[in-house]
């Protein structure tokens, strides 16, 4: 129906589903458009009242300012490190911290901070560090240093505590590399099949798996498929089944090339091959640009592209060697380059950017 989904924050969510309205300025006037706000209450295994509690908290005296002003406002006996730790895999901190790897990690810390000023509350002795006041008199919350989870582990962190992708799909990182493998979009099968396709390329990430026996005795199973544009189900009988039925856990990025058949208005696809997306990406030979800022990045991209092995990619290197200044620097040798490579190259210190070469 063309309306948003926006993700869960512990600053904007209610614990159960809303409808929020906001102004879109579309340079001629102001328009209210509506969107759905996640519920913090649906983010698996965090519990309606203890979401309904935390709510009551950000409304009696305003919006968190921090992850501090957080833990010392909750009660610590309606939330434990496990439900931090899902509300931050779902991105629910973003708007006090954007690092999810940094918030999930220090969960724990959260807790013991949340803790520590509950006893003040209901003490009213001494504080934290044995000053007269309360645990907000204490220094604030100081979590570990470390850099956020590659794009691709953020996806799926936020799938296993949503239950799918909200904020991305995995596919967006492999769109170029999508193009040249000529897959077809889900949302385009249909048509394609129509105009007369026999057989196409689909690729998607797994999002369940049924099995049963035939009457021959032999198994059969319908893979759920998903990608950007949609959904759709891919049969595969025995001899593929057993060739793919370890790259069929759910989560998964995959590539299927199919059989198509149209029965009336319905297509039907059945799989004559499949390999995980990761190894398709790395066979079309697609090179990086890596820009990087300064010499701290250049011990940690190596040990990741020794991780990665020898392949068909080529990867530039672009250090910034003054004002306005570059050199390109090919590295000698190719490389296994695919999305997630690229992912990962990210987060390292140093690297300013990554991009298709």
């Amino acid at each position: 129906m063309g309306i948003k989904v926006v993700p869960p924050d512990v600053n904007a969510s209610g614990a159960e589903f809303a409808v929020e309205l906001i102004d879109v300025d579309d340079g001629t006037q102001i328009q209210q458009i509506k969107q759905i706000r996640f519920a913090l209450a649906a983010v698996k295994r965090v519990g309606l009242g203890a979401m309904q509690d935390l709510v009551k908290a950000r409304e009696e005296k305003g919006p968190f300012r921090s992850l501090t002003d957080f833990a010392d406002r909750v009660d610590p006996k309606l939330l434990n490190k496990m439900q931090v730790e899902n509300l931050a895999r779902a991105g629910a901190f973003e708007s006090l911290d954007p690092n999810r790897a940094r918030v999930t990690e220090g969960a724990e810390q959260i807790i013991r901070r949340a803790q520590a000023a509950a006893e003040d509350r209901n003490s009213a002795q001494i504080g934290l560090f044995g000053m007269p006041g309360t645990a907000a008199d204490a220094p604030p919350l100081r979590l570990r240093d470390m850099p956020d989870w590659p794009q691709l582990d953020k996806l799926s962190q936020e799938a296993d505590a949503i239950g799918f992708h909200l904020s991305a799909h995995p596919l967006d990182a492999y769109r170029a590399v999508l193009a040249r493998l000529g897959v077809c979009p889900i949302a385009k099968m249909t048509e394609r099949a129509q105009a007369g396709a026999s057989r196409l390329k689909l690729a998607g990430t797994v999002i369940g798996t049924k099995e049963r026996t035939t009457k021959t005795g032999s198994r059969m199973a319908w893979v759920r498929l998903s990608d950007a544009s949609g959904s759709t189900e891919v049969t595969c009988f025995s001899e593929i089944l057993g060739k793919c039925r370890e790259m069929l856990t759910e989560g998964s990025a995959v590539m299927f090339t199919v059989e198509v058949k149209v029965d009336g208005e319905a297509v039907r696809m059945t799989a004559l091959d499949c390999e995980p997306l990761e190894r398709a990406a790395e066979s079309v030979g697609q090179g990086l640009r890596v820009e990087i800022a300064g010499a701290e990045a250049l011990t940690p991209l190596r040990l990741l592209l020794e991780r990665q092995g020898r392949g068909r990619g080529e990867v530039i290197i672009i250090p910034r060697t003054g004002p306005g200044q570059e050199v390109e620097l090919t590295l000698p040798g190719r490389w296994n380059v695919s999305p997630r490579l690229a992912q990962a190259l990210k987060v390292i210190p140093g690297v300013e950017n990554v991009e298709a070469a």
